[in-house]
């Protein structure tokens, strides 16, 4: 399913839950278990989460003891960090009537190819260059690719498609199911519906809004031209018949011309 494959371009996906909260472990158990109790809903397919912990991720934390007692701070070895990795520019080659080309200072790619070759860079202390596993602590571990925010707080999204039933039937069933499941929100934590339902939601309220200011709005243009309060509301009332009225004509005409096709 496309992002914005929708009736609002802006929207995920037809089907949109919403999860909330501050520690995005927890959303990650939530998620699990939404999915667990989404499956095998009728109507409702390609159910997914819109991020897995699945990210490697290395951890490098310094001993704050070890670094004064070879006279470093956490700011120096992490820069020793960022020019391993990343490189050094400390010169440049000057040449005759061209611009100057920066020299880059770094390792060799085969030191540093693989997380586990980090603690073989060296630093400089006031006793010599020592390894950085003298240093620090180098763990790794799996986080998320990206982080995704609502009112300030994290959320992660379960989308799906809904087929068959309409949009509406399909989330509602999905609401009766994880009611049914028993899954239960952790204090601080919340859930939203988004999606077309809340787009329906949505465009309802703004149909209302302009319904009624247009039938204030011909109220005020009525009011003037009968010179009268009562005469307004009369042929306001009368509209509403008068349309029913012309539905059925143009059902009537419709079927005569229907008829007469299918009698040539």
């Amino acid at each position: 399913m496309e992002y914005g494959a929708t009736p609002i371009s802006t929207t995920k996906a037809p089907f949109d839950f919403i999860l909330r909260g501050e520690n995005n472990k927890v959303l990650d158990t939530m998620a699990y278990k939404a999915l667990d109790g989404l499956k095998g809903v009728k109507g409702l397919v390609d159910v997914r989460r819109s991020w897995y912990r699945d990210k490697p991720e290395v951890e490098i934390v310094p001993d704050a003891t070890l670094c004064q007692y070879y006279g470093v701070n956490t700011q120096e070895v992490a820069q020793y960090i960022k020019f391993a990795v990343k490189g050094a520019f400390n010169s440049f080659m000057r040449l005759e009537d061209f611009l100057d080309i920066p020299i880059r200072v770094e390792y060799k790619e085969e030191n540093l190819d693989l997380p586990s070759k980090l603690d073989n860079i060296y630093v400089p202390t006031r006793y010599g260059e020592i390894p950085l596993r003298s240093l620090v602590q180098i763990k790794q571990r799996y986080t998320q690719p990206f982080i995704t925010r609502e009112d300030l707080q994290n959320t992660i999204d379960i989308t799906g498609v809904n087929r068959i039933y309409t949009i509406a039937q399909a989330a509602k069933t999905a609401g009766m199911r994880l009611k049914k499941k028993g899954m239960i929100l952790p204090r601080g934590y919340s859930v939203k519906m988004s999606g077309t339902p809340e787009n329906m939601l949505d465009t309802k309220s703004r149909l209302r809004k302009a319904l009624l200011f247009g039938l204030v709005l011909l109220y005020v243009l009525l009011l003037p031209m009968y010179k009268s309060f009562t005469h307004p509301v009369v042929i306001m009332l009368a509209i509403p018949l008068a349309a029913i009225g012309a539905f059925w004509g143009y059902w009537f005409l419709i079927n005569q011309c229907v008829c007469l096709r299918l009698w040539e």
